[in-house]
Formats: C-alpha cells, structure tokens, sequence
C-alpha cells in the first residue's frame, strides 16, 4: 500500500478513535429514539408535534453519521492490516524467501 504515508499504528489508533466515536454516536441516536417513543406513548409529554418531527430527524441524521463513522473506522483497521501484510511480503522477499512464515 504505497499510498499510505502514516505508520501503521497511528492509523490504527484513528481507527479506534472512529469506531468509537462511531459507538458513542450510535448511542446518541439511541437516546433520542429513546425519547421519541417516550413521547409516541404518553401524548401528553410533548403537545408541539413539531418537537417529535425535530427529534425524529435527527435521531435518524445521528444514527446515519453514527454508522458513517464506524465504518470509516473499520475502513481504517483494514487498511492498517493489509499494510502490516504487504510490509511483512516484502519483509520476507528481502530475506530471500517467496512467503511470509505462517501463511
């Protein structure tokens, strides 16, 4: 992965910082799903139908970033392993063997 100009640990420590950021997101989105069948079953907690319709978008805008973001930090992981892969490939060809030990 010529692309990659991080160290490999760098950009694994960014891939737990969005797949958590990603978790608490996710939370977040859970919180206000929360609230909005709260309110879906006790009418009387919020007479503004506007308010249910505001929280009713952006649990579903959390809960989209949510996803976006754990995915991002998944993209992240994986592009930490496939280059800890190429790098030990080309680790073992400079050792002058074909394969990587364990493979």
């Amino acid at each position: 992965m010529s692309d990659l100009h991080m160290e490999p640990d760098v950009v694994e420590r960014c891939g737990d910082r969005l797949t958590e950021t990603g978790g608490a997101v996710a939370a977040q989105a859970r919180s206000f799903t929360g609230t909005r069948a709260l309110t879906a079953a006790h009418s009387g907690i919020s007479s503004a139908l506007t308010l249910d319709f505001c929280r009713r978008n952006w649990s579903d805008r959390i809960d989209g970033h949510g996803t976006e973001t754990s995915v991002l930090g998944d993209g992240f992981h994986y592009a930490v392993r496939e280059y800890l892969v190429a790098d030990a490939r080309h680790a073992a060809l400079l050792r002058g063997h074909s394969r990587v030990p364990g493979e």
